[in-house]
């Protein structure tokens, strides 16, 4: 069986081959936004503190939803998004750099286990209440299927191994 090679945007760290690395025992990126950062007190534009507390809000009535209903699922706030070809990493990359975030490198990796198939589009972001930001996570959640196909992205809990980096 052909060995398959997945790939991930690196924004804040700098990787190079060989690195592995252990994912879903601590909080990614996300979970920092959500529990650790100041960025909140230094905002002064009303539509990005409100974008900012939908993204907390959302992503807070998912992790209520998973830890209730869905607790073998990889938890959003702990997991590693990838794509299954470059070519969706680098669509993300541009996503990401209009948002600003520097984006350093893409890295080819192998998994210790399969990853987990979402459909990004049953989670908008959508300015929702609480209760219909989890409704939308249910429906994230049930369509989940470890090992399926995805046009959107993948979520990995597991051992990465970096295969290949490419520097942006």
């Amino acid at each position: 069986m052909e060995k398959k090679y997945y790939y991930h945007l690196v924004s804040h760290n700098k990787f190079k081959v060989g690195d592995k690395l252990e994912i879903g025992t601590r909080g990614n990126g996300m979970w920092f936004d959500i529990y650790e950062s100041n960025q909140m007190k230094e905002l002064t534009d009303k539509d990005r503190i409100i974008e900012e507390y939908d993204f907390i809000l959302r992503e807070l009535a998912a992790e209520e939803v998973r830890k209730e209903e869905f607790p073998n699922l990889p938890s959003r706030l702990k997991c590693l998004y990838i794509c299954d070809n470059i070519e969706n990493c680098q669509k993300r990359v541009k996503k990401f750099q209009g948002l600003n975030v520097g984006v350093t490198q893409i890295i080819k990796i192998s998994l210790s286990e399969e990853p987990y198939a979402v459909n990004a589009k049953l989670f908008p972001k959508a300015r929702a209440s609480y209760n219909e930001y989890k409704q939308h996570a249910r429906n994230f959640y049930k369509s989940m299927k470890k090992g399926g196909k995805s046009e959107d992205e993948y979520l990995f809990v597991g051992t990465l191994t970096v295969e290949e980096v490419y520097e942006i």
